[in-house]
């Protein structure tokens, strides 16, 4: 009878002994999923993100200047409206990476340099060589004292006889 015991024991022991290999399998095999997810997510979401931030960067680039541009475009045609000796400042705020122009003949333009075909390594039909170019017609006679406007500037638009003037404030 004792031996009976013995082996039913030791047969209970060995069952408890294969539950708990069972149980610290089960964790290992989970451990490793986790790990092998969270790689994935690193390696493929990461890039993803980086894309997005950059890509975010030059619209936010574009979009500022473009409104800078439009804001000197606006004061022109108020200005316009008066007559000769009106003036009025503005304040632009220039991203990096951009610059607007004064030309002579009428136009008021910028370019902006983006930083999204670093990473695709294409060259976008709007902005070849990472350099977006916009130009806007005024239909006036417009006289550059300054012809290239970067960063923090004020800038002063005054009507003269027959001209609109445009100057930075101090020039």
């Amino acid at each position: 009878m004792d031996t009976i015991l013995v082996k039913k024991n030791e047969k209970n022991e060995k069952i408890r002994s294969g539950e708990k290999m069972k149980k610290g399998q089960t964790s290992i095999e989970f451990m490793i999923i986790i790990l092998i997810v969270i790689v994935y997510l690193v390696t493929v979401t990461r890039p993803l993100v980086e894309i997005a931030y950059i890509s975010i960067e030059d619209i936010k680039s574009l979009t500022q200047t473009n409104n800078e541009t439009q804001k000197i475009l606006q004061t022109i045609n108020r200005v316009n409206n008066f007559s000769a000796g009106t003036q009025e400042t503005i304040q632009l705020v220039i991203p990096k990476n951009s610059e607007i122009f004064c030309y002579t003949d009428g136009n008021i333009g910028f370019k902006t340099k983006i930083d999204q075909n670093k990473i695709t390594g294409d060259s976008t039909l709007q902005c070849p060589n990472n350099i977006c170019d916009k130009n806007y017609y005024t239909g006036n006679n417009i006289e550059c004292v300054i012809s290239r406007l970067v960063g923090v500037t004020k800038l002063i638009v005054e009507k003269e006889t027959g001209t609109i003037k445009l100057r930075q404030r101090g020039s």
